[in-house]
């Protein structure tokens, strides 16, 4: 296993010394790849995928949208379903707080990690570009709403103040109220 850990660094070194030739800011940072600055960052997460010497590589980008907190998150999860749904080469996923857009790839060498990252990267730009164009159709269909005072005759007057509880109102205790005092005529 020392050989193969061996093998793996070398393996990452190769891919951070093309990538930064390659004119990309590229570091290993917690056992993945960083590539980009805090603008435009991808997380790279790599595999061996067998001992064929393939390794399975995901490119990830973490994005948010403008005032995010003021739409219902049913929203957010419809849009990034309509999103997994017309775009075949990305996964988009919905992190309560942000976004993740996901490319895959498996690769035998630093020349084609460059190359699936320049497509991926394409790929997941393409997909944050369609996903702010439909969030502005999201943001009008699902706003949050502000929590809605109780219309008729409940106030702050009817709670009672040894235990906070509502009262009851005599047209809900007695839903036959009306009916019993119509006047005749």
């Amino acid at each position: 296993t020392r050989m193969k850990k061996m093998k793996e660094q070398r393996f990452i070194d190769e891919v951070i010394s093309k990538m930064n030739k390659m004119g990309y800011k590229c570091r290993f940072d917690d056992n993945h790849l960083v590539i980009g600055n805090n603008d435009c960052q991808y997380d790279v997460q790599i595999w061996a995928a067998s001992d064929s010497g393939k390794r399975r590589v995901q490119f990830f980008r973490l994005f948010g949208l403008k005032d995010m907190d003021s739409v219902q998150p049913e929203g957010l999860i419809m849009l990034t379903s309509e999103c997994n749904n017309h775009n075949d080469l990305t996964t988009t996923l919905f992190l309560e707080d942000h976004f993740a857009c996901r490319a895959d790839a498996f690769i035998s060498s630093a020349k084609d990690f460059a190359e699936e990252f320049a497509f991926a990267s394409k790929q997941i730009d393409e997909t944050i570009h369609e996903f702010n164009i439909n969030y502005k159709a999201i943001k009008e269909d699902f706003p949050i709403k502000p929590a809605r005072r109780p219309i008729g005759f409940l106030a702050d007057r009817y709670y009672d103040d040894e235990n906070s509880n509502v009262q009851e109102l005599v047209a809900q205790a007695y839903n036959n109220f009306a009916d019993e005092n119509k006047q005749n005529d």
